[in-house]
């Protein structure tokens, strides 16, 4: 005779109190039957199953538990994605076993039990999914800075390396930024052994990029399941002794002449090394493959009028660059401060002391967000130039972000995760503001 464990309601956790279970023997099938009517995740206290009081009847037993912690089939797996916590579940088994033996014996009925196999539930979860983000933003990824010879013999206060990264499939991208990019460029490399060697025979057969001995190559070797992207930008952004990083994604082209209206701000401005202010670079893509990148901002405002660039997204992610405010950067002849707004994630220019991004985000999605709400949170400005812009080239989509689209637990997780800390940020950052209040009243 088998026990078996139903759940009659979503399996969402409810507010905290008692959780009523019921059971019946179920002549039909020669079994006895629990309900559970409110499910809770487990938590380290399963003995206090056993300390309940008991009201039965020859057919129905219903039973208040004080302090609920938990069903078999755990329903948020807060313990099958953590490896380390399994024992918790044998806890729960065993408790449960307990409560089957003690319900059968007080109506004379025999028990008998199996403990449940999780197998599904792990997988319908996504509970492997989330082992994998665990893991993937703990790993220790092999590291060679400067893997090919590297010489920056100018110094200035204004100067400003281009960092970026990439994997193998968009390391031929590396040739359009180097045209339009005469300045030191800094990309971490994530790569295979074999990918590695390739790599060396494509920069020796360049002919943009064979000859620069300012672009300083950093090869992250492959591990784990996904792209680290946070962890490569850190490694771009750290090891430069410039002054201020421009970060810039790989698939984007930057137009001729952006170094120098960089240095020109800088130096208008008196921005330092240690200014928080990050400058906003606007963003824009074309859908086609062949383009003729503007040569300035006139003619790339016509291109847009014509339906032949964009701004950055606008389609599918608005949000992300909404703050930019394009409409005013057309007019705009001087640069403009603009506000951090929820989901902002410009390409930006920050000085060498900025914070770096968080490694713990990996694969696609929200890593620039919270990285922007991060500078907000502790008191960077904006400021938008009027005449610089980059242009976003089309190309197959990365496999992380196929996974993100096509997997709602990979969304889910992600979008949780950015939630949860640009709350933190937030409130730190509200937290600022008031206490700077105070202290101008004082």
């Amino acid at each position: 005779m088998w026990a078996v464990i139903t759940a009659t309601t979503n399996p969402y956790p409810m507010p905290a109190g008692d959780l009523k279970v019921s059971w019946a023997p179920d002549t039909s099938r020669g079994t006895i039957l629990l309900r559970y009517e409110y499910h809770f995740p487990v938590s380290g206290e399963a003995e206090a199953i056993l300390a309940v009081g008991y009201r039965l009847n020859t057919t129905t037993c219903t039973t208040y538990m004080p302090k609920p912690t938990g069903r078999p089939i755990l329903e948020f797996v807060s313990v099958l994605w953590r490896p380390y916590q399994d024992y918790l579940i044998v806890d729960i088994e065993r408790v449960q076993n307990r409560f089957l033996r003690f319900i059968a014996g007080q109506i004379g009925m025999p028990v008998d039990y199996q403990n449940h196999d999780y197998t599904d539930s792990r997988e319908s979860s996504g509970a492997y999914l989330c082992q994998e983000f665990t893991k993937g933003a703990s790993l220790n990824y092999r590291t060679h800075l400067f893997f090919m010879e590297y010489e920056y013999n100018f110094f200035s206060p204004f100067d400003v390396v281009l960092v970026t990264q990439c994997s193998a499939n968009r390391m031929s991208f590396l040739e359009e930024i180097s045209k339009n990019w005469p300045g030191s460029i800094s990309v971490a490399l994530y790569f295979t052994d074999n990918e590695v060697q390739s790599f060396v025979k494509f920069v020796q057969n360049s002919e943009s990029l064979r000859k620069r001995k300012n672009i300083a190559y950093h090869i992250v070797y492959k591990e784990g399941e996904f792209y680290p992207v946070n962890y490569l930008r850190n490694v771009a952004m750290s090891h430069i002794s410039t002054p201020f990083a421009f970060q810039m994604d790989i698939d984007f082209i930057p137009h001729i002449g952006l170094l120098k209206s960089f240095t020109k701000y800088i130096e208008k401005y008196n921005i330092t090394r240690s200014s928080m202010i990050a400058i906003v670079v606007p963003a824009f893509e074309t859908q086609r493959y062949r383009f003729t990148f503007p040569k300035n901002k006139k003619k790339l405002i016509l291109d847009l009028n014509k339906g032949l660039i964009y701004t950055f997204r606008y389609h599918v992610w608005s949000q992300g660059h909404a703050a930019t405010n394009y409409s005013f950067w057309k007019k705009a002849s001087t640069p403009y401060e603009v506000s951090w707004q929820p989901d902002y994630e410009p390409y930006i220019v920050v000085p060498s002391s900025a914070p770096k991004y968080d490694i713990r985000f990996i694969g696609f999605g929200w890593n620039k967000v919270s990285y922007i709400t991060h500078l907000t949170a502790i008191g960077y400005k904006y400021l938008v130039l009027p005449d610089t812009f980059i242009i976003h080239r089309p190309h197959a989509p990365s496999e992380d972000i196929a996974k993100f689209r096509t997997s709602h637990i990979y969304r889910r997780i992600e979008i949780i995760s950015a939630k949860a800390i640009s709350k933190i940020f937030y409130v730190k950052n509200r937290n600022l503001q008031k206490d700077s209040k105070s202290a101008s009243r004082a």
